[in-house]
């Protein structure tokens, strides 16, 4: 029994049609040559399809469950910055948002991707502070209700996108790296002025 069914003689049909008389073996080879370069593709839709399973399955598992096919997932599409795209859509597709972040995060080390982890940072939040003042204060009230790792991550974003901001220098202290607040305080109130205009 042939393994690739009549395809090859399809091929030499096609080549016989096209005026080509190639030799028998030539149409097997045709099809080998191009099975072979597909491979890579296929293989790489076959990964991201098991990694979109195991999220599937991780919504449905206890929470114990639910971390280790997560981390299976990641592990399928790890440093492919397709899978990744896959597992973010997914991920926005079923408002799954931190598998949403943690593709985010994947892509943002990955080169030539900055574009498309732009995109998926402003799903993953639609209203980005227009100013610094305004992440300052976000910032602040996530603390304040205390919530130090969307604090931390609402700094990190104000910081990477307005480094040079004084205001968000000054405050780099505020949530540490630890989430914690710096130098054992509580976060200082905004003053009243003219000194932030």
């Amino acid at each position: 029994m042939n393994p690739i069914g009549g395809l090859p003689g399809l091929v030499g049909s096609l080549l016989d049609l096209a005026g080509v008389h190639p030799a028998p073996w030539v149409g097997s080879v045709g099809v080998l040559v191009v099975a072979g370069l597909a491979w890579p593709l296929v293989r790489r839709n076959l990964r991201t399809d098991r990694a979109r399973r195991a999220l599937v399955a991780s919504g449905r598992a206890p929470s114990t469950e639910r971390a280790r096919l997560r981390d299976q997932a990641f592990a399928e599409v790890a440093g492919d910055r397709q899978g990744l795209l896959g597992v973010a859509a997914w991920a926005r597709d079923h408002g799954d948002r931190e598998v949403l972040a943690r593709a985010v995060e994947a892509l943002s080390v990955l080169p030539g991707t900055a574009l498309d982890v732009a995109r998926l940072r402003r799903s993953l939040d639609p209203n980005p502070p227009a100013t610094p003042l305004e992440a300052r204060l976000r910032a602040e009230r996530l603390l304040a209700a205390g919530l130090r790792d969307p604090a931390s991550a609402v700094m990190a974003s104000a910081r990477a996108r307005w480094p040079h901001d004084p205001e968000l220098r000054e405050d780099v202290g505020v949530v540490d790296a630890s989430g914690g607040v710096a130098g054992g305080g509580t976060p200082r109130p905004m003053e009243t002025g003219d000194e932030h205009a």
